[in-house]
């Protein structure tokens, strides 16, 4: 959970055509995380991702950037910091994303690239979170393009994202088909910065997905080494382990794929779970998968032969 977080946006992160100050996005997340968290503004209207030469406002040049930034930078040793990225709206125009000199679509994306590389750098080391823009409602203003957002836009951010291994918050698919969202077909209204602020806080609350895969449920197994095989993901974030329990007891933890633990099991039921970590430190554990060791030979989980790579019982060592 994170103990500070910087909003860094266009004008959709500031609040325009929010009633108050009170109701843009980062306010009503504040609201939503609690005291605990502090949750900043760092939006700043018209501003886009597009540097200097090929957008007409790039953040970057910006004051929201260099207080932003000294917010990430100076959060302290034992703080937990998230930067949300939320810059496309703008660069989307056509003046912005076409011009007579040709697409800027790569630019965007090296100019994203370089952002990113800038927050990774400062000394709280920040989990980086970037965002699909809002879809547009009816009749969007300010020539802003919904289908350029969509279609050339959120394949770059999913780009990058996978390139370095970063959390994605969907603000584009939920506000799709909801033109009561807008106030102006572009900017949220109340309701809407309402649902963009649940939606940001869901992100940060992302977890990995993980399930066991061999043994089965109900399984019955031969006493000797058994293969506990777990899938887990955390999309475009990379698994740092997983760990296997029996019980509050640890059996040993696999760092890489396939997460296959070679474990001497004792005759009995048991009833196992997984935990992964991604690696934003973000965490969850599987459903419990029960299954007995019967006496006799040794045998293996349901899925290959005994010996596969992973950490044996109570080690840790990576799976070849």
């Amino acid at each position: 959970k994170p103990t500070h977080v910087a909003c860094v946006g266009d004008s959709i992160t500031e609040g325009s055509h929010a009633s108050s100050a009170a109701k843009n996005y980062p306010s009503q997340l504040q609201v939503l995380l609690g005291n605990t968290v502090q949750a900043k503004n760092f939006g700043k209207s018209g501003a886009t991702m597009l540097s200097e030469g090929f957008g007409d406002k790039p953040y970057t040049q910006q004051v929201e950037y260099t207080n932003g930034t000294d917010f990430v930078d100076k959060a302290g040793a034992a703080a937990v910091v998230s930067v949300i990225i939320i810059l496309g709206a703008n660069d989307s125009k056509p003046f912005n994303w076409d011009p007579a000199t040709g697409k800027n679509a790569q630019q965007y994306l090296k100019d994203y690239r370089a952002l990113v590389d800038h927050y990774a750098g400062l000394a709280s080391k920040p989990v980086i979170y970037v965002g699909y823009p809002l879809a547009t409602g009816n009749s969007p203003c300010c020539e802003i393009r919904g289908n350029v957002i969509h279609d050339e836009e959120m394949p770059l951010i999913k780009q990058l994202a996978t390139e370095k291994h970063l959390p994605i918050i969907d603000l584009n698919t939920p506000t799709t088909g909801h033109p009561d969202y807008f106030a102006d077909g572009v900017h949220p209204n109340d309701g809407g910065y309402l649902i963009m602020a649940n939606l940001v806080k869901q992100g940060l609350e992302r977890e990995p997905t993980v399930s066991i895969t061999s043994p089965t449920m109900g399984q019955a197994l031969g006493a000797g080494t058994v293969a506990l095989t777990a899938d887990a993901s955390g999309d475009t974030v990379d698994i740092s382990s997983v760990e296997f329990f029996e019980g509050a007891t640890s059996l040993g933890k696999v760092t890489t794929k396939p997460f296959t633990l070679t474990w001497l099991a004792t005759p009995g039921s048991h009833q196992i779970t997984a935990k992964a970590i991604d690696a934003t430190l973000a965490n969850a554990t599987s459903s419990a998968v029960s299954f007995t060791v019967t006496e006799g030979a040794g045998g293996v989980g349901a899925g290959g032969a005994g010996g596969s790579a992973g950490a044996t019982s109570g080690g840790s060592t990576t799976a070849g």
